[in-house]
């Protein structure tokens, strides 16, 4: 996985189409999960602003979501709430991409303790992934409702 990411990232960003940034963030996300989360961030900022300045809004909010779990790795969890909300916001009329901007959201607030707002985060990300009929997606947003503490006649038990 690490070797690839490399030869991905070995393209030039600002020469290359919009298939190449898109390569490039994957291959940052690689970068993270095996275990360079600086690496990823690097990459990911210049990636996003190459998206930006291309009007790549599409494939942008797919790397800005993939910073907001850098952001948590590297313990910055009030950036990722932030560019996770941002990105929820800008996806609110799509519904492929707003239930991975909301389920996102709701794991950084989730890491943040604001567990009500990750609650019903989590739970807009699940009804519109049921609605998709999309099982692992279901199953990965019900595993991240599953870690918040329960509730008692809509109280928090904490």
């Amino acid at each position: 996985m690490l070797a690839a990411a490399h030869i991905a990232l070995a393209q030039d960003v600002d020469a290359e189409p919009a298939e190449m940034l898109a390569a490039q963030s994957r291959a940052a996300f690689m970068l993270l999960c095996a275990g360079q989360p600086e690496a990823a961030q690097t990459i990911l900022r210049r990636v996003i602003a190459a998206q930006t300045a291309r009007g790549d809004a599409g494939q942008r909010y797919a790397s800005e979501l993939r910073l907001v779990q850098v952001l948590q790795q590297l313990g910055r969890t009030d950036e990722a709430v932030q560019l996770a909300n941002e990105v929820a916001q800008r996806q609110s009329k799509c519904a492929t991409g707003q239930h991975f901007a909301l389920h996102h959201l709701g794991k950084a607030l989730l890491q943040a303790g604001a567990h009500g707002e990750a609650r019903a985060a989590l739970s807009q990300a699940l009804a519109l992934r049921l609605a998709l009929g999309k099982a692992e997606l279901i199953a990965s947003t019900r595993q991240a409702l599953a870690l918040l503490p329960p509730t008692v006649s809509g109280q928090h038990m904490e």
